[in-house]
């Protein structure tokens, strides 16, 4: 029996994650209209220690009713956690579904808009 787990490198995802906070999201991006960082609040986030990274898995079949509960769970913890930096202003939690295949991703266009 093979597990979904099995077939996720966690350490890559978070890495992935980590990487895509640097190198995209906190950085300018004239192409698209950018001219500084796509989110500025991130970086600050970061170094404040309030931003946390949670992955969470989808499995092989997802439906929009496990992406919606992956989305309100989330938002729960978001709420109970207990965060590390001063500024609330800058709490932050990045949900990363790393076994999400391509052709799932318009589940989060869905739940995102129940």
């Amino acid at each position: 029996m093979t597990s979904t787990a099995s077939l996720v490198d966690f350490a890559l995802a978070l890495e992935t994650v980590e990487e895509w906070l640097t190198e995209y999201i906190s950085a300018s991006h004239p192409e698209i209209g950018r001219t500084g960082p796509i989110c500025p609040f991130v970086a600050p986030s970061r170094k404040n220690r309030t931003m946390e990274i949670r992955l969470r898995l989808a499995g092989h079949a997802p439906t929009l009713e496990l992406i919606e509960e992956i989305a309100r769970s989330s938002l729960r913890e978001y709420e109970l956690t207990t965060w590390q930096g001063r500024n609330p202003m800058l709490r932050a939690m990045v949900v990363a579904l790393p076994d999400l295949r391509s052709e799932d991703t318009g589940l989060l266009g869905q739940a995102h808009a129940r």
